[in-house]
């Protein structure tokens, strides 16, 4: 309970009294004291077996832990890391006894018809290959007989094929439900369960890559659960919903402000995402969250105040009060948000400067920046760390970290020390300060949501496949 009285105290600046992805949005712990030395057989206090494996971060809620699993499972654990209660969000568990019947009815229906579209395709494709095979050959033997012959063939069986794949999708028309909860694409890497859950201390909402959101009392009570909108991105969906006030804010292709309390749409906005989780603040009367398109919206009603004019690629803002930092190729920024005497929302770019000097300089930003004592640190994929001042945006150092596999942690104050780690299982712990100072690394099982501290515990969801687990690590008698 202290812990909670102390997270909405924090809170308050921003009118947000929420604990979800970096529990804060900071992934600021500096009061945290867990052991130095932790990893997959040092200083664990419990593992718990997940039923599947997750990106998502633990989110601590008094003393629980909500954490969520392949394909669409919202989990509440004790400190003890019992599993108190789970609930499936599949599209089954939606609808009504009927509705699923007539679902599975079309399902049955639909599965050769699938088949048929792919392997349709699967010939157009082979098709294609063989006349722009043949069409290169041309350009070094014009008016070869075979070849011209070879060329007019394929087209002709191309357009052979088309018919039948038209009739295939006309049959698949009468087949709404399986159409409609059909799963979205996705990435093996990425999964429908990357979504961090949001609490307000009472209740807990979960939303997945599949396009569901839902809400629960803290014993598991349902209070409410919808399909909001399917994602259509081949590489998944990761965002993760917030709550300012009793709006609860998701993006999917578009960006929604559901009422916290029964899921009704208050206004969606047509500004879609990329892959970050929007965050929250307060900026003169104004709540407002700010996406990882650079837009910034009123929380009230989804209308666009202003915006950086500087799009993430794929990862998330990091906002504290009227200050956001960002970091994608090729820069590192930070904005100022102000409320002018009209009331309007003004935004000025503060400083931008280059990423990196030393090769990857062109790489992906998936981990959101940490800002600490004046500095703003940020790592790439390929473990590459960059150190700015917030003040100037003066670059203090850059660091290879050489964790290996693919970094998605975005890097965490924990105690005295910073905290990255990559899907390699491996991670990394150095000072803060304006020079790399590193104190230790660390095994594990591969992990890609961010660590969470509290007291003398600290909290790592893993990924590895199938059953992964949810570690938390202390020193013995502690």
């Amino acid at each position: 309970m202290r812990f909670v009285l102390m997270l909405a105290a924090a809170c308050l600046a921003a009118q947000v009294l929420a604990a979800g992805w970096r529990m804060d949005g900071t992934g600021l712990f500096p009061a945290a004291t867990p052991p130095a030395a932790w990893g997959a057989a040092e200083n664990v206090a419990w593992a718990a077996e997940m039923p599947n494996w997750s990106n998502a971060t633990p989110v601590l809620v008094g003393d629980r832990l909500f954490t969520q699993a392949e394909p669409a499972t919202l989990l509440c654990l004790d400190l003890s890391g019992k599993i108190l209660w789970q609930r499936s969000h599949a599209y089954e568990d939606l609808l009504t006894t009927e509705e699923k019947a007539a679902l599975d009815a079309e399902r049955v229906k639909m599965a050769p018809l699938d088949q048929k579209e792919s392997e349709l395709w699967r010939a157009m494709n082979g098709l294609q290959r063989d006349q722009r095979q043949a069409e290169k050959e041309l350009k070094d033997k014009p008016g070869d007989a075979d070849l011209t012959a070879k060329v007019e063939k394929c087209k002709a069986d191309i357009e052979a094929l088309k018919p039948q794949l038209n009739a295939v999708r006309e049959q698949k028309k009468l087949l709404p439900l399986a159409e409609q909860y059909r799963l979205p694409p996705t990435h093996g890497a990425n999964g429908y369960s990357s979504n961090t859950p949001v609490s307000d201390g009472t209740h807990v909402w979960a939303a997945f890559g599949t396009g569901v959101v839902a809400c629960y009392a803290l014993d598991g009570t349902p209070v409410w659960a919808r399909l909001v909108e399917k994602p259509n991105h081949g590489w998944g969906h990761s965002c993760s919903p917030v709550l300012v006030g009793d709006t609860l804010i998701m993006q999917y292709l578009r960006t929604f402000g559901l009422d916290a309390k029964t899921g009704a749409e208050r206004w969606q906005t047509r500004i879609g995402h990329a892959w970050g989780t929007p965050q929250p603040t307060r900026v003169g009367n104004l709540d407002v969250v700010v996406t990882d398109s650079g837009d910034i919206l009123n929380a009230a009603d989804g209308k666009p105040l202003g915006s950086t004019k500087m799009r993430l690629e794929y990862g998330s803002y990091l906002v504290l009060g009227d200050t956001i930092y960002g970091a994608t190729k090729p820069n590192a920024a930070a904005f100022k948000m102000r409320q002018d005497e009209a009331g309007a929302l003004q935004v000025t770019t503060l400083w931008q400067t280059p990423l990196l000097a030393k090769p990857p300089n062109d790489d992906r930003y998936y981990a959101a920046p940490l800002v600490y004592q004046g500095l703003m640190y940020v790592v790439n994929q390929q473990s590459s760390l960059a150190v700015f001042d917030t003040a100037t945006g003066e670059k203090r150092y850059e660091e290879s970290l050489k964790l290996g596999g693919t970094t998605y942690v975005a890097p965490t104050l924990i105690g005295k020390g910073i905290v990255t780690g990559s899907d390699s299982g491996k991670a990394v712990v150095f000072a803060p300060g304006a020079t790399y100072q590193e104190t230790s690394r660390h095994a594990l099982e591969p992990f890609r949501g961010c660590p969470v501290a509290v007291g003398n515990r600290l909290y790592i969801r893993t990924c590895n496949g199938g059953k992964s687990k949810l570690y938390c690590f202390a020193e013995a008698g502690k």
